[in-house]
């Protein structure tokens, strides 16, 4: 039906899991992490019956290949684990090929109705040679997948989960594409906008104090464009530090949202050292 990684990125103890293949909203139904405990793939015509038994069964400290093994063996079911123990991963004897998968320490990976059997061979070794945030990582091994194959029956949907282990995350990362002719494409814009908007739910009350960080957001409203609460934001600290770009973007923020001179006004309205700045921008519409 697709094909998934789990992860655990061993120095932040992060847990994520994507997937993608020719289903609708695969992302919906196939993967599931519980911060701090596991990561968990179910594929094929396993569902969340079976996720939930992996996931209760590694929180009461069993190792994640033994919750798996713990599933009916002759189902026609797929399944991929990971948490602080190890990882685990398990293909059904009739389950449809291509089906394979592989597992390493912090990460397992599987696949079935693959185009080759080199797909999970080729995520793997992506997985493994690139650097960065678990997120991107687990990103570049479903379009390293992809690139080696895919799904048999070609591309519609994709989902990408990552949680910190005591989920204190102000906006915790949790994107699906559902129906799309290029879910792994618009699943990595998707990325890029999260990260913009969680650089601002976590500092936005600080905005008018940090040049730096008003820069950040005046640059990712411009690899972002379209949307309209980052514009928004990165208006606002143009305007605070008199920065240059402000009069494009406040225009541009004042054509993306017919209400955003209301939204100026609301935001002028609760005070603070940022009023001066919205009460400037309200002034466009």
């Amino acid at each position: 039906m697709t094909f998934s990684i789990v992860a655990r990125d061993s120095t932040t103890g992060e847990l994520g899991a994507a997937v993608a293949g020719c289903v609708l909203a695969i992302g919906a139904r196939a993967i599931i992490v519980e911060p701090g405990v596991a990561a968990v793939s179910v594929l094929a015509a396993g569902g969340t019956a079976e996720q939930r038994g992996i996931i209760d069964r590694i929180k009461a400290g069993t190792h994640p290949e033994s919750a798996i093994a713990a599933i009916d063996p002759g189902r026609e079911v797929q399944c991929g684990a990971v948490g602080r123990a190890g990882a685990g991963t398990w293909t059904g004897p009739d389950t449809p090929a291509h089906a394979t998968d592989l597992v390493e320490e912090h990460y397992a990976v599987q696949g079935n109705l693959l185009t080759l059997p080199v797909v999970c061979e080729a995520m793997s070794e992506t997985f493994l040679d690139t650097t960065g945030p678990l997120a991107r990582r687990l990103l570049a091994a479903l379009r390293a997948g992809q690139q080696a194959g895919g799904d048999v029956r070609g591309q519609q949907s994709a989902g990408l989960v990552v949680r910190s282990p005591d989920a204190n995350e102000v906006l915790p990362l949790d994107l699906r594409v559902d129906d799309h002719r290029d879910p792994l494409r618009e699943l990595s814009r998707l990325l890029d906008v999260h990260r913009a908007h969680d650089l601002l739910a976590g500092n936005a009350d600080r905005l008018h104090e940090d040049a730096d960080l008003a820069q950040r957001l005046v640059d990712a409203a411009e690899r972002i464009p379209g949307d309209s609460l980052l514009t928004g934001w990165a208006a606002a600290g143009a305007v605070a530090h008199d920065m240059a770009e402000a009069p494009v973007l406040a225009a541009a923020a004042d054509l993306l949202s017919p209400t955003f001179p209301a939204w100026c006004a609301h935001q002028a309205s609760l005070g603070g050292p940022l009023a001066p700045a919205w009460r400037s921008l309200g002034a466009v519409g």
